[in-house]
């Protein structure tokens, strides 16, 4: 079941600005593509990429039957590979939240 009021409401208070590349890899026709062509709207939108101006985004668009892959790299170089074969859309941005934080935390203990 797709979420789409629960992702556009968590996208309201995303911003991208500890994000330095975000990638999308994707088939078309994969059952699960709708939910990652959702999140890179979503991402890319003129209101999201004020956030961060210098985020470099790249989509990729295959037809080998693979599962969606999201590879987001983080300011302080971490990198974060989402494998998106049953993933909604709102589930990419919490993930990618959560793994931000945690590396964000780990940087401030040191």
């Amino acid at each position: 079941m797709r979420t789409r009021y629960k992702f556009v409401k968590t996208l309201a208070g995303y911003s991208l600005k500890n994000i330095k590349k975000l990638e999308v890899k994707f088939d078309p026709f994969h059952p699960n593509a709708l939910n990652v062509r959702e999140f890179w709207a979503g991402v890319t939108d003129y209101k999201q990429l004020k956030t961060n101006p210098l985020i470099v985004t790249k989509a990729q668009i295959v037809s080998d039957g693979s599962d969606p892959l999201v590879t987001v790299q983080f300011i302080d170089e971490h990198k974060l590979v989402i494998n998106g074969k049953n993933l909604e859309s709102g589930h990419f941005l919490e993930l990618i939240q959560q793994f931000g934080e945690r590396h964000k935390n780990e940087g401030e203990d040191v």
